[in-house]
């Protein structure tokens, strides 16, 4: 009798642990409301408008949260958008909470993104989007688009002078600055005399176009040190590059030091 009670005990287990299927737009509700939350940019945009022979823009930046389906922008004005299945469980429907009567924005999934449209019979000139994990495009009624790309924000340190190769230097160490990669920047005033300004900046160089024919131009992150000038302008001292993507960044002019991070040395895991 133990061993029958104990089969019928094993049987029925599989069938307490059978899920329910849910619609797709259960799923990709999800998703999009994990890929919209960020720091947006459309500064490469803007920095490229002129050589890739696009009209000029304003640089925009976007803060975006999300909570409970709940999506909250600053930067370009404020919104607050919820976001819901569509009854058919085949697209997300977004609507502005400011004005939930007005045109809401349906999302649905395609090749390697989300495309969002305006709600089939809408009459006013809401914008459509597509959405990727690293691209957030705004594109207006009348076919303008506003390009964003995804900010990562680095912590960044100075040193004056840049200590380097083990010398026993004095120097000032200026820590703590907090710099994104879109453009993002952090000025310090040396304790020299006469005091300098110097200002570290990041740029994630998205490049639309190449910059010789046949050769096909890679994207950069780039670390650039500038001093500014009495004027206010910004005189260039160096700048360097890498692959985009990676973890950390650095410069050494011997007048001055810069490392940009996204792992903290006392933080990382030692390695053999």
């Amino acid at each position: 009798m133990k061993r029958i009670w104990l089969a019928s005990v094993l049987l029925a287990c599989p069938a307490l642990a059978q899920g329910t299927d849910q619609p797709p737009a259960e799923r990709d509700m999800l998703v999009i409301a994990a890929l919209l939350p960020g720091q947006w940019s459309n500064g490469e945009q803007v920095a490229f408008a002129a050589r890739a022979k696009e009209p000029e823009t304003a640089k925009v930046q976007l803060s975006i949260k999300s909570e409970n389906g709940v999506i909250d922008v600053t930067g370009d004005g404020s919104h607050r958008w919820q976001l819901a299945q569509m009854a058919d469980g085949r697209g997300v429907r977004m609507t502005d909470l400011a004005a939930p009567d007005g045109c809401a924005i349906i999302w649905r999934r395609s090749a390697g993104e989300f495309g969002g449209l305006p709600e089939p019979g809408c009459v006013s000139k809401s914008p459509s989007w597509r959405l990727s994990p690293e691209r957030l495009w705004q594109v207006a009624a009348d076919g303008t688009e506003t390009r964003f790309i995804r900010a990562t924000q680095f912590t960044c340190y100075m040193d004056v002078p840049g200590a380097s190769g083990g010398r026993a230097i004095p120097f000032k160490h200026f820590e703590g600055l907090k710099i994104d990669d879109q453009g993002g920047e952090a000025e310090i005033v040396t304790q020299e005399t006469p005091a300098r300004t110097l200002r570290l900046s990041l740029r994630k160089v998205d490049w639309p176009i190449n910059n010789a024919p046949g050769t096909y131009t890679r994207d950069s992150l780039v670390i650039y040190m500038d001093e500014m000038q009495a004027d206010g302008k910004a005189k260039l001292l160096s700048y360097a590059w890498t692959e985009p993507g990676v973890r950390r960044i650095g410069i050494n002019l011997l007048s001055v030091l810069a490392n940009c991070y996204l792992d903290a040395m006392n933080e990382l895991p030692p390695e053999f």
